[in-house]
């Protein structure tokens, strides 16, 4: 059974944290094909708050979403939000149509400004605007210049840097507004590029065929992408990503033998965006492969994100061989939510859970880790000679805190049947108390 785009719009606001980020990254991976909508940003927000909400793709933002936005912003409890949330909630406005802020500019920039000390919202505005007014034909041809130029500019300062990537993505946007004209003349600017070694620098002209959506020039960008003087890794990702079409999965699959790591990743997004039988036995065939296990991960969590029982069969099979690596929870967390969503009733799901609760802890245990590495630095720093060590504590979950580094200084601050500052999970009287070692002198 493969789920459909209700179902996981439903658990975009479902009661359980877990399978509300599983559904987040469904559309993240298939955000032009199956757009946020208003309905889905007003149930995240009654159940998940405004920074949950905060993480969800937005790709346009039309007018009505645009009311919604500006609500939001004028309730009196938006001052209590962290920072973060607000600059990704705020940066929505860049998405809003020209036209929609050319009308309501004044009253957009009263919001906002508070929440826009350096004016970013603004500027790009106003940038926006300007480009628009040269229309297509200029802004192609200021985009030329600005590529053949890209790699010689220096920037002194990260305002100038700024400044110049808010005017090349206003360029961008005038420009993908007519892809019939620009398109093949964006392909042929790229073909000249690769055939010269760099007369005209290629990574300007891969993000605007990442905006165009151009399909046609996979093909080159998939073979550049394996080639050893790549120098434009992260944009042709991107690129593939963006497009994410069937002319994607066979340029990769023409490229398959090689199996370089960005043809791998490169694939991995168009299969989740287009799902293909021959692709899918490619899919598993790297799960089971000798391949990173970062890339096994990746994989098999995108063949869990298409909900296909054939998918889930294998996909529990590859799980329970690996189910104590942490790293795997990915997978599970996948799986766990299909069977919610699709109300499948699987017996496995029970294994599911477990595998999640476990990580879980695990999780907690490194977070508990971290927090009394920080308080042991903040007492050595308080006492200069302090006899506080800390080269035994590990980031690894699975590596637990060194009895000995636990020091009378911080035993008076743990109570005997308090939590164990270790993260053990025992008790302080279970565990490191019992074999408490007293400071050198």
């Amino acid at each position: 059974m493969q789920i459909n785009p209700s179902q996981i719009r439903a658990g975009l606001h479902h009661a359980d944290p877990i399978v509300r980020q599983v559904c987040r990254q469904w559309f993240q991976d298939r955000t032009s094909s199956f757009p946020i909508q208003l309905d889905d940003l007003k149930r995240v927000l009654e159940i998940g708050g405004l920074e949950e909400v905060s993480r969800l793709p937005v790709e346009t933002c039309d007018e009505v979403l645009l009311d919604w936005v500006l609500e939001q912003i004028r309730k009196d409890d938006f001052d209590q939000h962290d920072w973060e949330t607000v600059s990704k909630f705020i940066g929505w406005l860049n998405k809003v149509d020209v036209e929609i802020l050319k009308r309501r500019n004044a009253e957009v920039e009263e919001l906002v400004s508070p929440w826009d000390p350096f004016g970013e919202i603004r500027d790009n505005t106003a940038e926006r605007c300007a480009k628009w007014e040269l229309g297509p034909a200029a802004c192609w041809e200021e985009f030329l210049l600005r590529a053949v130029t890209r790699d010689e500019v220096f920037f002194t300062s990260d305002r100038e840097y700024v400044d110049f990537m808010v005017t090349e993505a206003a360029l961008r946007e005038v420009i993908s507004s007519r892809p019939d004209v620009y398109g093949s003349e964006c392909a042929l600017q790229l073909e000249k590029a690769i055939a010269n070694g760099g007369d005209l620098y290629t990574t300007p002209m891969i993000e605007l065929a990442a905006q165009l959506r151009w399909k046609q020039a996979a093909p080159m960008l998939v073979r550049l992408l394996g080639s050893e003087d790549n120098e434009s890794f992260m944009e042709i990702e991107s690129y593939l990503a963006a497009v994410a079409c069937p002319e994607v999965i066979e340029a990769c699959l023409t490229e398959w033998p090689g199996r370089n790591y960005g043809i791998l990743l490169s694939t991995l997004h168009a299969f989740k965006a287009s799902y293909s039988d021959e692709v899918a036995i490619h899919i598993r065939s790297i799960v089971e492969d000798d391949v990173e296990r970062d890339i096994r991960v990746a994989y098999a969590s995108g063949l869990a994100l298409q909900f296909r029982q054939e998918d889930v069969d294998f996909l529990d099979q590859y799980y329970m061989a690996t189910r104590l690596d942490y790293r795997a929870i990915e997978i599970a967390d996948c799986l766990y939510t299909y069977n919610i969503l699709a109300e499948a009733n699987d017996p496995r799901a029970d294994n599911w859970k477990d595998a999640r609760d476990y990580v879980a802890k695990a999780r907690e245990r490194e977070f508990n880790k971290a927090r009394v590495k920080a308080e042991f630095s903040r007492l050595a720093a308080e006492k200069q000679g302090s006899h506080f060590r800390f080269d035994s504590i590990h980031e690894e979950p699975d590596q637990p805190i060194e009895s000995s580094t636990i020091r009378t200084s911080v035993e008076s601050r743990v109570g005997r049947n308090d939590a164990c500052p270790c993260g053990s999970g025992l008790k302080y009287k279970k565990c490191c108390l019992r074999n408490k070692v007293p400071p050198a002198e």
